[in-house]
């Protein structure tokens, strides 16, 4: 996220630079059917839009960093996530009716901290991507990947 990266210290943004994060993405709904998606990237990774610099490791699916030994990178993942998810670096929408988000899904990690209460009446959820690729395109690559 752009916050994460522009808030490190230089001398962790020089740390990073040039370093790797295997990314895994494993779904865990089961009537997606989708296979494991694992791929390795910049830690430093330049908004494909803008070109800014975002800081990409996330809680849920960064593995490890690629050119570090396993308990060098396991730190590192630590430290960054500490920096990430530091509560001046938080926001936290609390729903009203007819409320609307909106958010760049690279520029910003985002989840939800408890299942949706659906005592509360139903919810609408539209999500809209811009790609060049379509998610049935992603989806058959990781196959062929898995697959090889």
């Amino acid at each position: 996220n752009f916050a994460g990266w522009n808030h490190l210290p230089e001398d962790m943004q020089r740390r990073l630079e040039g370093l790797n994060l295997r990314h895994v993405h494993i779904s865990k709904v089961a009537e997606y059917d989708w296979p494991p998606f694992i791929t390795d990237h910049p830690v430093k990774f330049p908004h494909p839009r803008n070109g800014r610099p975002l800081l990409l490791c996330t809680e849920h699916h960064a593995d490890r960093i690629v050119e570090l030994e396993e308990a060098e990178s396991a730190a590192l993942i630590a430290e960054l996530f500490a920096h990430q998810y530091a509560p001046e670096r938080q926001y936290e929408h609390v729903w009203q009716l007819n409320d609307v988000m909106m958010w760049d899904n690279l520029a910003v990690q985002h989840a939800r901290r408890e299942r949706s209460d659906f005592a509360g009446g139903p919810r609408a959820l539209q999500r809209v991507a811009l790609c060049e690729i379509t998610l049935q395109e992603a989806i058959d690559r990781a196959r062929a990947k898995q697959a090889a």
